[in-house]
């Protein structure tokens, strides 16, 4: 892969190994700009319909071509919208499970205005796009790769209110890619990078419940990769800035050593 060097010689581009740009990703950082985008102008339009026509002149892939086709026509509208809604996902999800790399980042960011203008008018249909999504992962492209995490960094980030009140339903659906199963560890990182987040929003019982099953699948599948992975998984919950831990340590810690 050819990126701009901003090191040291007179090549301007220079070609990175598959491993070298793995390692440059900063998934967290989508978390960190959430909330920075500006407010809509009218009630009347969309997050998900300015993102449709922004892509629009930005991809040309037959598929997104076809995508905004079927949608378009749907989603003028903020009303629309909301009304279409299933239909929408549909859509989504009939896309971004045929994988086509070159029309997958405007698919993944469409599913995230989505979740942005539909909040929890959304979350029913969470599960089911949060599984398509993260079946992208077996593929060994770095692009599809940033685009995921970034992905599955906002639709927790949108609902995450919901999704804390029952935070082990998503937990169970990640933990495969936190080690469970055979996965690269660099999956296992970004997966511990990006439910961290969650972890840490999580409050009262359902932190409890959620420490506890994590804990209990733990021993139940105790290979080394996964005890590896939720390791970097409570590292990345009580990690804050500039080597300090979060504010949120001492709970986190009082339920894992609880269970």
């Amino acid at each position: 892969m050819k990126t701009l060097n901003k090191g040291e010689g007179s090549n301007r581009f220079r070609y990175q190994s598959f491993r070298e740009r793995v390692e440059t990703l900063q998934v967290t950082t989508a978390l960190r700009k959430v909330g920075k985008q500006g407010a809509l102008d009218e009630i009347e339009t969309s997050y998900f319909h300015d993102a449709l026509t922004r892509w629009r002149d930005l991809n040309l892939s037959a598929t997104y071509k076809e995508f905004i086709i079927r949608v378009l026509p749907l989603s003028n509208s903020l009303a629309q919208l909301l009304y279409h809604q299933k239909d929408i996902v549909d859509l989504l999800d009939t896309y971004i499970t045929r994988a086509d790399s070159l029309a997958l980042e405007p698919l993944l960011d469409l599913t995230t205005m989505l979740a942005k203008d539909l909040q929890s008018e959304f979350y029913p249909f969470y599960p089911r796009l949060l599984r398509s999504i993260l079946d992208l992962l077996r593929f060994r492209d770095v692009q599809v790769v940033e685009w995921t995490f970034h992905c599955i960094a906002y639709l927790y980030k949108f609902l995450a209110n919901d999704i804390v009140l029952q935070p082990l339903d998503t937990y169970r659906m990640i933990s495969p890619y936190l080690g469970a199963q055979e996965v690269r560890s660099y999956i296992r990182r970004f997966t511990a990078q990006s439910f961290a987040y969650l972890l840490r929003r999580t409050r009262g019982k359902p932190l409890s419940i959620l420490i506890a099953g994590i804990m209990e699948d733990v021993r139940l599948h105790p290979s080394t990769a996964y005890v590896e992975g939720v390791a970097e998984l409570f590292f990345e919950a009580v990690r804050s800035v500039d080597h300090h831990l979060h504010s949120r340590t001492a709970i986190l810690l009082r339920d894992i050593l609880a269970s």
